[in-house]
């Protein structure tokens, strides 16, 4: 089959980056010899390049991954684009939440992908080559002239099972070169936490095998990953794992540590919570070549971040994390949630003023 991918990236005040469930997306396809083809939309001045390059491969289906705050540019994209004969199908975390209502958002859109998309996108391609009915594909929802279509969702896989993952249809050495040779990879998948801002809480009970929601590949198969990646791009001088929390499990994080000193030896950075935080851990990231961490306090306040934030550490936990990692020679990150503190004051204040 001939797939185009377009993905919306616009405007977002970050610097253009990849797209990791994407390029599993395209790993997976390539390795059924599809043919595969990524635009990735920055800014609206590339939405005219996008459209002359469909009209170029002709696809037999459109691929759309955006997240809510790109659907304006998504509608603008649809007002630009008369493609009726090819299937359009739409996902990513805002299709997968919000399921039937992106086809009232969106009446363009045919079908939309619920949830991980290597496995079901690999079989609605084949049944396109076979010229065979998709519409009971598991995953999706269809729209059709009799009504919507609504599959169940397939249960997660084992990350070793899917193929590695593809970079090479963005501008891979722009994205790298541009960020100090720093190639952002992704190993693991999903996050146990439930903070009341996060989407991971509710995406994990679209799965019928939620306690697998949470995964890591084997460590022999994310050197694999690793090294697909630095094949791709030998000139890199470092990594970064986006991992929702790199350190959430010790014992596979220690035997990674091991493995990666030994065989790939780069500097990187990643993710943690602070209460997966303890000397062994850092002493571990340390000596693999840890150089900073990315933690999450998102306020200072400890009844804010309780009962609001629904994250449960405490001020003295965020304290010995930032101890720890700072004994070790390891840099300190903390994302913050930018006036939170003043926005919940107030908002108290007015009710005060309101109901006392």
């Amino acid at each position: 089959a001939r797939i185009s991918l377009i993905y919306f990236d616009v405007n977002t005040g970050y610097y253009p980056s990849f797209h990791h469930g994407l390029a599993y997306i395209v790993g997976a396809l390539k390795n059924e010899n599809h043919d595969v083809f990524l635009s990735h939309l920055i800014d609206e001045n590339g939405f005219d390049s996008a459209i002359r390059s469909l009209e170029t491969e002709k696809p037999q289906i459109i691929g759309l991954s955006f997240t809510t705050n790109q659907k304006k540019y998504v509608r603008e994209f649809f007002d630009k684009i008369n493609f009726s004969k090819a299937l359009i199908i739409a996902g990513g975390v805002h299709c997968t939440l919000l399921k039937e209502k992106v086809f009232e958002e969106f009446p363009e859109i045919d079908g939309i992908c619920i949830g991980e998309g290597e496995i079901p996108f690999k079989k609605l391609c084949q049944k396109i080559d076979d010229n065979e009915n998709y519409l009971a594909i598991p995953s999706f929802y269809f729209k059709t002239g009799n009504g919507l279509v609504k599959n169940s969702v397939l249960p997660l896989e084992y990350i070793d099972s899917l193929p590695l993952p593809d970079y090479t249809l963005f501008n891979y050495k722009k994205i790298i070169s541009e960020s100090g040779h720093c190639f952002p990879m992704m190993l693991g998948r999903g996050c146990p936490y439930n903070c009341h801002y996060c989407c991971n809480h509710v995406i994990r009970y679209v799965y019928p095998n939620t306690n697998k929601y949470v995964r890591f590949p084997s460590v022999r198969h994310s050197m694999n990953i690793i090294k697909g990646n630095l094949s791709l791009y030998p000139n890199t001088r470092k990594i970064i794992f986006a991992d929702d929390t790199f350190t959430l499990n010790k014992k596979w994080l220690i035997e990674f540590c091991e493995f990666y000193k030994k065989e790939i030896g780069l500097p990187f950075l990643c993710n943690a919570r602070v209460e997966t935080i303890d000397d062994k851990v850092v002493q571990c990231l340390k000596d693999s070549g840890c150089i900073s961490i990315d933690f999450g306090v998102e306020s200072g306040n400890e009844w804010l971040r309780k009962h609001i934030l629904n994250r449960k550490h405490s001020n003295k936990k965020i304290k010995e994390a930032f101890s720890i990692t700072k004994k070790y020679g390891i840099k300190r990150f903390a994302f913050n949630i930018p006036n939170i503190d003043v926005a919940i004051t107030e908002k108290i204040r007015i009710l005060k003023i309101k109901y006392l």
